[in-house]
């Protein structure tokens, strides 16, 4: 509702609870409850232009911010439409336009006396997909009225607003985003044009999964952690399990992987257009170990089940593997909540159709972990953990129609 009046309906917005409604349906704004870094996001469409406004008043000690744009991350606690672009307002009255988070630092403008300290500010952000450029004006001030990105294309799946820094006295009001020639989800589907020869599979997960350089941790390469080499993490074990079982078909296996370090799964939400055009034959979960406490709960059974459910909608209808939780123990079962966690990844992963493989026998092994220089790393599966990882997943996978697994039995044996 905008002041009362429907804007729009069956939209479902994905918030931080530091995001308060302060008023009523005829009169009321959205404020700020303390400091941090949030968003609200909202599915957005294809189309060859967006507008979108809000009302903002940004108040903080130091030089918070408030902003409005588009991006493919849905993390409520992301407030750089990380893949995206976007225009803030600070507190001190500076405008800037922003891209692929804050890596890109496209315009500034110190707005002098059309700065309105308490409110409202007119944040209006426009990209013209077909020019490839960003505009922004705030209070009809132009910060700038069409930047290149420079061949950068902003992620599209989700428009909103975030802050960064700033106090309870700021607010947000009035989002409006308006879309020139949009597309429909099912007018953008792409076709599917890949080698016969080819297996696709897509991983989606947290450091396990894959981990780029980091000081912190004196890890320094990109592999899954702590895997001796990237050949010898899950992914590239399994996908040379899986090459070998398709071999009498002449078909080679293709990876890619959407995962960072600490990633939780809220991070991989929304983001399907980053990967719908590498149509996998294949996708494997692996998510959980980073989770919040109380991960167990229905928060987390949502978020698991919008994923798989974002996956499933895939044009090139995958297969999905679900990896079970890793917490190590020794020689002792999975209990409380790390217990309740790896159930509810199962009971999702089932109810959707999806595959599940469980590691518990090689968390509970301490043989299957203790490589690396920090303890960080350490607690991570070492090349013995990620191979139960690899034979996990595969006695969970299904063949395609024909296709004989061969040697390899569903329950691996430890190196």
């Amino acid at each position: 509702m905008l002041d009362g009046a429907t804007a729009s309906t069956n939209l479902s917005w994905r918030t931080a609870p530091a995001f308060i409604f302060d008023g009523n349906k005829d009169n009321g704004r959205i404020r700020l409850a303390a400091a941090g870094s949030m968003s609200a996001t909202v599915e957005a469409f294809r189309a060859d232009r967006f507008e979108i406004e809000l009302d903002v008043r940004p108040s903080a000690q130091h030089k918070g911010w408030i902003g409005v744009g588009i991006g493919g991350a849905a993390n409520p606690s992301t407030a750089s439409f990380i893949g995206g672009a976007f225009l803030i307002l600070d507190s001190a009255g500076k405008g800037a336009l922003l891209a692929d988070g804050t890596r890109l630092k496209l315009a500034s403008k110190e707005l002098g006396d059309a700065f309105h300290p308490e409110g409202p500010n007119r944040l209006r952000f426009v990209y013209d997909a077909v020019a490839g450029t960003v505009g922004g004006w705030i209070n009809d001030r132009p910060v700038a009225e069409a930047v290149s990105l420079g061949g950068f294309v902003p992620a599209v799946t989700r428009a909103g607003f975030s802050a960064f820094g700033c106090d309870g006295n700021s607010w947000v009001d009035n989002f409006k985003m308006t879309l020139l020639n949009p597309h429909t989800r099912k007018s953008v589907e792409p076709e599917i044009a890949k080698p016969a020869d080819v297996y696709r599979v897509l991983f989606l997960g947290d450091s396990i999964t894959r981990s780029l350089p980091n000081a912190k941790h004196q890890w320094t390469y990109a592999a899954g952690m702590a895997a001796s080499s990237e050949a010898t993490d899950y992914v590239h074990q399994f996908c040379a399990i899986l090459e070998e079982a398709l071999a009498k078909e002449g078909k080679k296996v293709e990876s890619r992987f959407l995962a960072e370090h600490g990633g939780r799964i809220r991070a991989c939400l929304g983001r399907v257009d980053e990967y719908r055009d590498f149509a996998p034959d294949l996708v494997v979960v692996q998510f959980g170990e980073n989770e919040k406490p109380g991960a167990g709960s229905e928060t987390f059974a949502d978020d698991y089940a919008t994923l798989l459910k974002e996956v499933s909608g895939l044009a090139s209808k995958p297969q999905i593997l679900a990896c079970g939780l890793w917490a190590p123990r020794n020689g002792t079962p999975y209990q409380g909540r790390t217990a309740e966690v790896d159930a509810t990844i199962e009971q999702v992963a089932r109810a959707h159709g999806a595959g599940f493989a469980s590691v518990q026998r090689y968390a509970m092994d301490p043989a299957c972990r203790g490589f690396g220089a920090t303890d960080g790393v350490r607690w991570h599966p070492n090349d013995a953990g990620m191979k139960g990882y690899a034979e996990a997943l595969f006695g969970a996978w299904q063949p395609p129609k024909g296709v004989v697994k061969g040697r390899r039995q569903a329950e691996a044996t430890l190196p």
